[in-house]
């Protein structure tokens, strides 16, 4: 006996080897299912696949064999999907998923899916998705990528990131736009990306994004979540022209013109200015000034405004088009000059590179150093930077007043110099690096070296025999070109040898301004223009008054803390009393209590407490009449025989949901009261449903306050069900006799097993709605 048995399940074991794989697999053609060609992208796959998916959905399709349909669609998916076993299927007219285990803690596209009262109830599918798009999308982004290229990329340009998944159906209306806008992005210079929520989890808590579709921006390191109702391309133009920083254009106008141009003194960078009809600078010329805006300083002045009528005129601007001007250290005359209606991205872009650096920049940092005097390692075609040495701004001035006359009137010299300076006081150990000869002499002659980097910090130079004298501009040129024309052709060596230190950092802020500095980031439009203020008025004195303020300012909050630390206000002490008391006083409902916090912990949902309150005369205008923006009143319609059978049907259904999102507001009406505002409301609805019970009894409704339109749950006529009498709950039923006929009763109750689904799909917005004119008055 025990023999046969094995040999049973033996026989049993080989049988399901081989028929479950060639089951699960061997379905009808992949191909026609999913209705696309042998030849289909997978673009056109994945498309044909989300609509099929959202036509056959159990929970959106009633219809007999829907769910078998479904099921199919999944299985054809997951082969057409991966490109291994499309090929296997292609070659062999099966896939074999056996020689493929399946990939472990995958997104569940189902998870949350029960289809009550079939063999499916409480079953949930699995199926995994490992060819989805994600592998092929040229703009995916992933953890890695993040953090090596977008987030230190971000510094120059900002990004907005697509998160999506798989089995999102709400998804695929945020692509069509987001796929709509992203060559127009693109063009004018936004990083664009798409992160796969199912794949990137970790990439998702560094974003602060806990569903999709969402849309974040990334800017400077920062993440800002887009909050917009709608997507279209001007909206995602509008947040990506918020993210960006405005303290880098400054405005121009006749009255601040002379502050704009000498600036060059202090920042050592050239200036753009655009002329243009606009009130404001567009989002090409933003995202310009804040990727270059390291090299120049940018500019807007409006050609027809009342404040700009003498730069117009200097400039001679046209009133039409927009004009973009190029200024060095000449204020009067403009090296560059951009006119056209149609300027993009590339000719702006040219401009500005053509003109990184002043006529004699200022060496302010390594960066510009290695920037102007490359290196040149052999002996065939050296090139040599000739550096004025100074002391501060106002000493030596006319000394390199004539080196920049020369610098701009000569087109080039020998060896490709070129010409910069240096402040001694701000390079001191650079300077000291060059030995005793960096010294000034008493005949007026500043020192100038001829230097040659041959690799890294290592240097080859010499000192200019006269030095630089500057009351003869012709003689000091001729002087030079001679002395570069030795060395050029090896009559001349250069005596020294060197490694130079790295140079200061000049436009570095002050670890005071850094500080300051991130945390107006988190302010981004309001601290951009403190931020710009600071950066008008930097100095060394203004760091001074910075430090006290900023020590008085810690001083007070601290006081301030002190006086309120362990005092609790009357609301929070009377919060605490109801709470105490397991109560909530008339109008705070659990929405009031959990609104402004954070998202709850889904492990402690289960134990808190639904409060239901009654729409009534007195709640009337706080819950219909002016509801707040965004909040959903759930009303559940009852009478006073089955409201407390009903109201417990309600919040064991939506109890989930309800602790889970606070802008639910769980409600009920009696309807022995108030028919008539059913009967109103109906009557001003456009085309509204039948109710499951002619009185309405146990319906709920969604309504959005702040909008004109509601939803509808119809409740399920339950079976008739013998029970005995004591089991019954005679108020729920509505018989209070006493008839002693018979020992058992019969029940017929409202069900409301559906309402969790129903939930699901309001919050994914695939619910039709009921347009109505206007809430009707309980009056």
């Amino acid at each position: 006996m025990g023999k046969k048995l094995s040999n049973q399940l033996i026989l049993a074991i080989v049988f399901f080897s081989f028929a479950l794989p060639w089951a699960s697999s061997n379905i009808s053609d992949p191909y026609s299912l999913i209705g696309v060609s042998r030849t289909a992208s997978q673009k056109e796959i994945k498309k044909a696949y989300k609509n099929l998916a959202r036509q056959w959905h159990p929970d959106k399709n009633r219809e007999e064999g829907a769910q078998e349909k479904f099921i199919q669609i999944q299985q054809a998916y997951e082969i057409l999907s991966n490109e291994e076993k499309r090929a296997e299927y292609d070659l062999y007219g099966h896939v074999d998923t056996g020689n493929q285990p399946r990939r472990q803690n995958r997104h569940d596209p189902f998870a949350g899916f029960h289809f009550a009262g079939s063999r499916f109830d409480g079953f949930q599918f699995r199926y995994t998705n490992q060819g989805s798009s994600a592998g092929s999308d040229p703009r995916r982004v992933t953890l890695e990528k993040f953090e090596n290229g977008i987030l230190p990329e971000s510094h120059r340009k900002p990004f907005l990131l697509f998160v999506t998944g798989d089995w999102c159906f709400s998804c695929v209306r945020v692509e069509e736009m987001w796929n709509e806008a992203l060559p127009e992005l693109e063009k004018l210079g936004i990083g664009m990306g798409t992160v796969y929520g199912d794949y990137s989890r970790n990439l998702l808590r560094k974003l602060g994004v806990h569903q999709w579709p969402s849309i974040v921006g990334i800017i400077e390191g920062r993440v800002v979540i887009f909050d917009k109702n709608h997507v279209n391309t001007e909206k995602l133009k509008e947040f990506a022209h918020d993210l960006l920083p405005s303290y880098v254009i400054l405005k121009v106008t006749d009255a601040n013109q002379e502050t704009f141009f000498s600036g060059w003194h202090d920042d050592n960078r050239p200036r753009s200015l655009l002329f243009s009809r606009r009130s404001a600078p567009s989002l090409l010329y933003h995202l310009l000034a804040f990727k270059y805006r390291r090299l120049h300083t940018f500019g807007f002045a409006q050609n027809q405004g009342e404040d700009t009528i003498e730069l117009v005129w200097k400039f001679d601007v046209s009133a039409h088009e927009p004009t973009l001007l190029i200024f060095k250290e000449d204020d009067e005359e403009y090296v560059d000059k951009i006119q056209s209606s149609k300027i993009d991205t590339s000719l702006l872009e040219d401009a500005v590179t053509r003109n990184q650096y002043l006529f004699v920049p200022r060496l302010t940092s390594q960066q510009v150093y290695e920037d102007l005097c490359p290196e040149s390692p052999g002996t065939y075609r050296r090139r040599f930077c000739v550096i004025l040495i100074t002391k501060n701004p106002s000493v030596h001035k006319e000394h390199r007043d004539f080196f920049r006359l020369v610098a701009k009137t000569t087109d080039s010299f020998p060896g490709e110099a070129r010409l910069v300076h240096l402040y001694q006081e701000t390079q001191q150990e650079f300077v000291r690096a060059l030995g005793d000869l960096a010294r000034f002499d008493s005949d007026g002659a500043v020192p100038v070296a001829v230097l040659w980097r041959q690799s890294g910090r290592k240097v080859a130079y010499d000192w200019l025999p006269e030095g630089w004298h500057g009351n003869e501009p012709e003689k000091d040129k001729i002087g030079l070109s001679f002395f570069l024309q030795q060395i050029v052709d090896k009559k001349f060596k250069l005596g020294f040898v060197t490694t130079l230190p790295e140079l200061k950092d000049e436009n570095a802020p002050h670890w005071i301004l850094e500080r300051i500095y991130s945390f107006l980031n988190l302010f981004s439009k309001p601290g951009s223009y403190v931020k710009q203020a600071l950066l008008s008025a930097w100095s060394e004195s203004s760091i001074a008054v910075l430090v006290v303020l900023a020590y008085l300012v810690a001083f007070f909050l601290a006081f301030a803390g002190l006086l309120n630390a362990g005092v609790p206000t009357a609301h929070s002490k009377e919060a605490m009393d109801h709470r105490a008391n397991g109560s909530m006083p008339q109008g705070e409902g659990y929405a009031t209590e959990v609104r402004g916090r954070s998202q709850p912990d889904s492990s402690n949902l289960r134990l808190r407490r639904i409060h239901m309150q009654e729409l009534n005369e007195s709640t009337y205008e706080k819950f219909l009449a002016s509801g707040r923006q965004g909040h959903i009143l759930l009303l559940l319609l009852t009478d006073q025989n089955s409201k407390d059978t009903l109201c417990q049907l309600f919040k064991q259904e939506a109890h989930m949901h309800i602790a889970s999102q606070p802008f639910l507001v769980p409600v009920f009406l009696m309807l022995d009261k108030y028919k008539h505002w059913l009967a109103n409301l109906r009557s001003q609805s456009e085309n509204p449903s039948p109710f499951a019970s002619p009185n309405g009894v146990g319906t709920v409704l969604a309504i959005r306050p702040s909008k004109s339109y509601y939803f509808v749950f119809k409740p399920r006529q339950g079976q008739r069900s013998r029970r005995r009498r004591g089991e019954i709950d005679i108020s729920f039923v509505g018989l209070m006799d006493s008839s002693d006929s018979e020992s058992d009763e019969f029940s017929e109750c409202m069900s409301l097993d559906r309402l969790g689904m129903w939930l699901d799909r309001l919050l994914d917005g695939s619910l039709p709605k009921v347009t109505v004119n206007s809430w009707p008055s309980l009056e």
